[in-house]
């Protein structure tokens, strides 16, 4: 059960004709795709706390690990998580060091030694130094928050590896530099988050292209190893039948002379007795 609210992150037309304008692949992209819906958390400490999940693993395990924190503990605020036992969070399904990450940075706001509040007078790089001195945020964490919630409107993040990947497929690229993303960042300036939210859905929809694809290989493959497998059978029936053939005639043969033998005998029998 979701307790946190959430919203659609805002833009419209003005920011995907700027795209379109600039970048005529992504342009392409944004008229296929049409308009997506970003759902963002407004409220700084829940999506903190989010960002903070999703931290080195899969989109479907962050929001997992979310719903359980949310089912578990309702409330979502730094005086209720700060109280909360380590074991409690961590059992939400999480290693203790992320769980005592959330349980501290809680700690810290409940105690008023940081204001959240105060981010929204800072600048995006006053956001992320801010924010990148508390244990267990960095970089990344930091810029999802400007962007999932605070709905900044440059964000782009190389740290983030679905962005990237949703570069290299969007322009065929087998590998990404930074000076080279360092260009498209400027390029997409100033509407980046956009183009992340776009990024996002293009590296999504190829990872599960992706996915089927190797599903697809692994039933070939599994068809023709079928297939050798159904021809070694045949082959080795094959030889099972030619050596019964081959026993059979062998045995034919033996009964003949072995006929051959006692006629033979029983002649010489009748002449000695004659």
């Amino acid at each position: 059960m979701d307790t946190v609210r959430t919203k659609i992150f805002e833009y419209g037309e003005k920011e995907m004709d700027y795209l379109r304008g600039v970048d005529h692949l992504l342009g392409a992209a944004i008229d296929r795709i049409g308009k997506i819906d970003r759902v963002i958390i407004p409220d700084l400490f829940p999506a903190l706390i989010y960002a903070i999940i999703g931290q080195q693993i899969s989109l479907k395990a962050a929001r997992t690990i979310w719903a359980r924190l949310q089912e578990r503990f309702i409330e979502i605020t730094p005086e209720h998580i700060a109280v909360i036992p380590l074991e409690d969070i961590q059992q939400c399904g999480m290693q203790s060091k992320k769980a005592g990450c959330i349980k501290g940075i809680a700690e810290v706001i409940a105690k008023g030694e940081l204001d959240l509040n105060s981010l929204y007078d800072m600048s995006d790089e006053e956001v992320i130094k801010s924010l990148s001195s508390l244990s267990g945020i960095g970089v990344w964490t930091a810029e999802m928050l400007l962007l999932n919630s605070m709905e900044r409107p440059n964000i782009i993040s190389y740290g983030d590896i679905a962005i990237r990947r949703g570069i290299m497929y969007l322009y065929g690229l087998t590998e990404l530099t930074k000076d080279q993303f360092a260009g498209y960042k400027e390029r997409y300036s100033p509407y980046g988050s956009v183009a992340s939210i776009y990024l996002w859905r293009l590296s999504y929809e190829h990872t599960v292209v992706d996915k089927d694809q190797d599903k697809d290989q692994d039933k070939d493959q599994d068809k023709d190893q079928d297939k050798d497998q159904g021809k070694d059978q045949d082959k080795d029936q094959d030889k099972d039948q030619d050596k019964d053939q081959d026993q059979d005639q062998d045995k034919g043969q033996d009964k003949g002379q072995d006929k051959n033998k006692e006629k033979n005998r029983d002649k010489i029998n009748l002449k000695n007795n004659q």
